[in-house]
């Protein structure tokens, strides 16, 4: 039991320290991590790697700048410690995960905060709140560009348009039996076209993403064939 206990308190003793050496990392530590990135030693590069990426949300600002550097492998290397630790953030703790993808959205790199705000984008229109308040947040950036296309992708989750057309819906046959085709019933049926118009809209960009390129399957085709 005594050993037991031992061994208990050793371990709980490693988790507090290596949780304590994480949090105290400074910037100058992890600048030297972002220069290794670029050495000549495929082993002192893959070793910052990890650091870095272990570093979490305390290198995400430092790691934003290294994605412009002069050396295109530690460009390369930063956008791929971003995107992995993003993904790492979202499996273990989303809430978390979420706060990341808003810090990746506001980088001066187009190409990640692109890739960034497709993401809460596609989760907003799954109506999930964090990625909701992290757009409402983009929304409020001095960054006009920024603001604009986070105010675009708050738009109302695909579910809920599809609730409105069903609404819009009975609200419409009601109208017609009490009055015909009145003022109210025109209102109603001009909603309702606006509405399914943007469902519609909706439905076809995710078929887009989801669908192979038609046109590349051809190429291929016509590839094979030659050969």
């Amino acid at each position: 039991m005594r050993q037991t206990a031992h061994f208990l308190l050793m371990f709980l003793f490693a988790v507090v320290s290596s949780t304590a050496s994480a949090k105290s990392i400074d910037q100058k530590t992890i600048n030297q991590w972002i220069q290794q990135l670029g050495s000549g030693d495929f082993e002192v590069r893959e070793d910052a790697m990890a650091r870095l990426r272990n570093a979490g949300s305390a290198a995400i600002e430092a790691l934003s700048k290294a994605t412009t550097h002069s050396d295109l492998e530690i460009a390369r290397r930063a956008e791929k410690i971003i995107t992995k630790s993003v993904e790492k953030a979202m499996k273990t703790n989303k809430a978390q995960g979420y706060q990341v993808l808003g810090q990746v959205a506001r980088m001066k790199n187009r190409k990640l905060s692109k890739w960034a705000l497709g993401r809460l984008g596609q989760d907003a229109d799954r109506d999930v709140k964090a990625a909701r308040q992290q757009l409402q947040k983009l929304v409020a950036s001095k960054d006009k560009r920024l603001a604009a296309k986070a105010q675009s992708l708050l738009r109302p989750p695909i579910e809920v348009l599809k609730e409105r057309m069903l609404v819009l819906r009975t609200a419409m046959r009601g109208a017609l039996q009490q009055g015909g085709r009145n003022q109210e019933y025109q209102k109603l049926y001009q909603e309702y076209r606006k509405v399914s118009r943007e469902y519609r809209d909706r439905l076809r960009q995710q078929r887009t993403k989801t669908a192979p390129r038609k046109g590349v399957i051809r190429i291929n085709r016509l590839q094979i064939q030659k050969r």
